[in-house]
């Protein structure tokens, strides 16, 4: 396992948004808790190719692997979220950031370097041991 190569669908170049789970979750409390019925947007307008995140992904892992692209669907070229809605109802917005998909990786990769008998305490942002 430790030389498999990642594997992505197509040529990588379909783009996404990507969202740290702590900012969908906010976005999703206020708007449970608001007054507003109707449909909204919760994501991140930050676009980044399946290649790059995957590139971003074993920077950040410190690991260089080759890609294996593989012929499947392409599926939807593009993808990511309008958020003016759920700004003006909800006032719900992100940090206008160009690293805020690294940074969620990062996070979300940090207890991994700690091994599995870390676990992320829910309350906070802080990892606790257990």
């Amino acid at each position: 396992m430790r030389h498999m190569r990642p594997r992505l669908w197509g040529d990588g170049k379909q783009t996404r948004s990507f969202l740290y789970i702590d900012e969908c979750i906010d976005g999703v409390r206020r708007l449970v808790e608001s007054e507003f019925t109707g449909p909204v947007n919760i994501g991140s307008e930050e676009m980044i190719s399946i290649n790059q995140f995957a590139e971003m992904v074993m920077q950040i892992a410190g690991k260089k692997l080759s890609i294996k692209h593989i012929t499947r669907p392409l599926g939807v070229r593009g993808r990511n979220s309008d958020n003016r809605r759920v700004a003006e109802k909800l006032g719900w917005n992100l940090p206008n950031s160009t690293d805020g998909c690294a940074t969620a990786v990062q996070r979300t990769l940090s207890p991994c370097a700690h091994g599995v008998n870390y676990q992320p305490d829910l309350r906070s942002s802080e990892v606790r041991k257990v």
